[in-house]
């Protein structure tokens, strides 16, 4: 463990990692043994340049000086090997096992900045940062600049730490299915200090360094190894999993908005990527839609239990896209938890976007700030066990919004309620302290009053008049409740959660009216059709069940095409069409009246965050997590209908 110095070397007592050859000539020969393995064994793909290359070689450029033997450096990944930084001569900064360390090249000391292998928390608040943290990250690569140290992880983990403050400043997971491959910190066309971090789910995200948020966004047509900023902040270099590299724009990325006039032109898909070369769209939705088959959890589902199996007819024919709005950044803060994006009409649909509640015009392709719950939101109104001292960043779980009122529920239970046609915020509350608030849903009572149903999971369905914001029922199950939905009448009540058996109870007393039996998993999405006859449950199981309240000892018809949990349901409010979201790059739509057998399949690529049809049934709306909204109108027998807006 002796570390080897130049005059060591010198001496010809050790070479530069301190190995005692008997004579030099036995080290050479075996340099040269490695060097042939590796011609005859690992140079299979060399290109042949129109002219050869050739070098002198010298020992005059660097001469070596010290080989430190007391540090391990480490890396995680064949492919990345970017986990060495030194910020001055005497500075540098590297993975060693789990940890980040410093080496002091003038002292010879070795220092641990952050240890990976525990549980990292972030000691600053800020949008899309995961307050939890997170535990045994394996870091894939490193970047430290100045004062800035940046490590990505095999799950797509971002952790930011400042190296002259305690503590890290920001955990982040941009995505759930992809390794971090490379990370630069530079400056962008502007000047501001930014970084780049590179995934190789083919997308390449970039960061604003003051805010933490997502600046710009590029997806390309192949796992992304690594980029390089040109010093001018204009040009990035992208290389990866193709032979043909790339030379992109750094400044236009994916923020520009996709029409249906683009996708007619076949420039580009309706997410705005240019599939002209190598892999085309359909081979990678085929590995993708591979990978999910064989890494379900459910070989056998759930719906293959059914008497009957239900086969469906796949026809793009009930909804065309119109718009991509890719300069909105829908989000969510919890894996199951999907209910962020609601239309109130076809011209206006409000949603979560980073710590922001903001509405968006299709009309006039807007986005306006609603109600920013980063800062502190302290209500207008007084009212019985309301917080008039309101709330400090509050991470939103689940929204909702109907009509003028838009509801809110925390991590922590925190409930927020803001009239869209008053200024400020009506009602800051927290009618528990240890649960998630999990679903909002604004409807009328049997009585026609209008009320709100909050459920969280601490098994608990509270209900409250919107009148006076008090509590006028409280319901509590055996199951941790995921989501909730009342009939039209306002009469039943559904309720899923933690449980594969769900439950239909009376909504006025609380008391279960039918169990529901099919499903093997947890339930986290349930959906009304207007009659009031029929419901429906999507599970984790992968499977939707569609429900008759006339006969409930089995479903009627089970769903089951799908690859992924079925997170949000939706039905048009003239009952025609029903809509089921995958937790990513999947939303299905049937046609009720064809006995749910005629399908569209809507694919893009990107975790949903919620969707909503408007309520003329003209629009229907998607989030796409990090990446833009999606709006798709629906398909009429006479085209004039078509060109109205």
């Amino acid at each position: 463990m002796e570390d080897v110095s130049a005059a060591d070397v010198r001496s010809g007592a050790k070479d530069i990692q301190g190995m005692k050859w008997r004579t030099k000539t036995i080290g050479e020969k075996v340099r040269q043994r490695i060097l042939q393995y590796h011609m005859r064994n690992c140079r299979e793909n060399v290109p042949q340049s129109d002219k050869e290359h050739k070098t002198i070689k010298k020992d005059c450029v660097y001469s070596f000086r010290w080989y430190a033997r007391s540090i391990s450096p480490s890396f995680s990944n064949f492919l990345l090997r970017n986990m060495v930084w030194a910020t001055s001569k005497n500075d540098v900064y590297l993975m060693s096992n789990f940890s980040a360390v410093h080496w002091s090249s003038l002292t010879c000391t070795k220092t641990e900045i952050l240890d990976f292998s525990g549980h990292i928390v972030p000691i600053e608040k800020h949008p899309n940062s995961s307050p939890e943290g997170l535990t045994a990250t394996v870091v894939s690569i490193l970047a430290v600049k100045d004062k800035l140290l940046l490590a990505g992880g095999y799950q797509g983990e971002l952790i930011v730490k400042y190296l002259d403050k305690p503590g890290v400043s920001f955990c982040a997971r941009p995505t759930y299915d992809a390794k971090t491959t490379c990370i630069e910190i530079n400056n962008s066309a502007s000047g501001a200090l930014h970084f780049i971090a590179s995934y190789d789910d083919s997308v390449v995200r970039e960061f604003d360094m003051e805010t933490f948020q997502l600046s710009n966004y590029f997806h390309f047509n192949r796992p992304v190894y690594h980029t390089s900023l040109s010093p001018d902040g204009r040009l990035l270099v992208v290389v990866g999993a193709d032979p043909v590299g790339m030379l992109v724009d750094a400044r236009n990325g994916m923020m520009e908005d996709v029409s249906a006039a683009d996708v007619r032109s076949g420039a580009k898909d309706y997410q705005g990527i240019p599939w002209y070369m190598r892999p085309t769209r359909e081979l990678v939705r085929q590995r993708k839609l591979r990978y999910c088959r064989n890494s379900r959890r459910y070989t056998q589902q759930s719906g293959e239990t059914s008497d009957k199996e239900h086969k469906t007819i796949k026809k793009d024919c009930l909804y065309d896209f119109r718009w991509y709005a890719r300069s909105i950044r829908p989000s969510f803060s919890d894996l199951r938890l999907r209910n962020m994006v609601w239309a109130t009409s076809k011209h206006d649909v409000y949603l979560l976007s980073a710590f922001s509640a903001v509405h968006w015009s299709p009309l006039t392709c807007t986005k306006t700030e609603i109600l920013d719950f980063s800062g502190h939101v302290v209500p207008l109104e007084k009212h019985p066990k309301s917080f008039p001292e309101g709330f400090t960043v509050t991470l939103v779980s689940t929204l909702a919004v109907k009509d003028n009122l838009l509801l809110a529920g925390g991590l922590q239970g925190e409930l927020i309620v803001k009239y869209l046609d008053k200024p400020g915020v009506s009602l800051c509350a927290r009618p528990t302290y240890d649960a998630i608030t999990t679903c909002i849903e604004i409807n009328n009572s049997s009585s026609g009053a209008l009320q709100f149903i909050a459920s969280y999971n601490d098994s608990g369905v509270r209900e409250f008049d919107v009148e006076t914001f008090q509590l006028s029922n409280h319901f509590q199950f055996n199951l941790p409740v995921n989501h909730t939905s009342l009939s039209p009448d306002g009469n039943l009540l559904v309720i899923v959660g933690d449980d594969p058996e769900g439950m239909l109870v009376d909504s006025r007393s609380g008391v279960v009216v039918s169990s529901l039996s099919g499903h093997v998993d947890s339930s986290y999405a349930s959906a009304w059709h207007p009659d009031g006859q029929t419901f429906a449950t999507g599970n984790e199981d992968n499977t939707c069940r569609i429900w008759d309240i006339r006969n409930l000892s089995k479903s009627v018809t089970v769903l089951n095409d799908t690859f992924g949990p079925i997170m949000s349901i939706r039905y048009t409010s003239d009952g025609r069409y029903m809509a089921m979201a995958e937790y990513e790059d999947l939303v299905h739509i049937f046609d009720v009246k064809s006995g749910y057998v005629v399908e569209q399949e809507i694919d893009f690529f990107g975790e949903i965050t919620g969707m909503s049809f408007s309520p003329d049934t003209e629009s229907l709306f998607i989030g796409v997590s990090y990446s833009g909204l999606l709006e798709f109108r629906r398909r009429h027998n006479y085209s004039y209908l078509d060109t109205m807006i």
